[in-house]
């Protein structure tokens, strides 16, 4: 993507970071990716990442992709991946053990494909490159899909991941401790 792309749209999305005085892509993303981590009051509203200074990987970048869209930057594409979470790939995540042999618990994250090239704004130090030797299976998605469908992907793709392995495992109790885990990165437990 040329840098710096203005926000030219006068649309809803657009207009809200013009509000906060963001009229580039550049200072959109920047902007964004220092917001704190945390869920959103309303996960139907893409604009509240910006109203409440605060978001997920799928929000923040259904937004971006919401912005994108409404100022016509086709280049920019949201992903969502499933990959193998651990402390070590998600500093401050916890114990992600689920069984003696088994260290990880298959996470979705949403990031950015921009012109073929990952960019991850969920906080500064966010990089999909930390995550690249893990990821199990990706896709392109739309940012309506993190509203509901991702969490549904993301729950059929643990169940079959339990079923593939022959793991003495239930769906509830896995989606429990990946829970737990995304609670100690929102700062929500401590």
């Amino acid at each position: 993507m040329q840098s710096p792309k203005k926000l030219h749209a006068d649309l809803p999305l657009t207009q809200i970071a013009h509000s906060l005085g963001l009229h580039s892509w550049q200072a959109l993303v920047s902007f964004v990716e220092n917001l704190p981590y945390g869920r959103n009051a309303n996960r139907y509203d893409f604009g509240l990442v910006l109203q409440e200074q605060k978001g997920t990987c799928s929000s923040k970048h259904a937004l971006l992709r919401k912005i994108a869209e409404e100022n016509r930057f086709d280049e920019v594409q949201q992903i969502m991946g499933i990959y193998k979470m651990t402390d070590a790939n998600n500093p401050g995540v916890g114990d992600t053990q689920l069984s003696p042999s088994i260290g990880h618990i298959p996470e979705a994250h949403s990031y950015l494909k921009i012109d073929g090239v990952y960019h991850d704004y969920t906080n500064k130090e966010a990089s999909y490159d930390r995550i690249r030797a893990d990821v199990m299976e990706e896709m392109v998605i739309n940012p309506e899909d993190v509203i509901e469908r991702k969490v549904e992907m993301h729950r059929a793709y643990i169940e079959q991941w339990i079923n593939e392995n022959n793991l003495e495992l239930d769906l509830e109790a896995v989606w429990s401790k990946r829970e737990a885990c995304i609670r100690r990165l929102s700062g929500s437990e401590k």
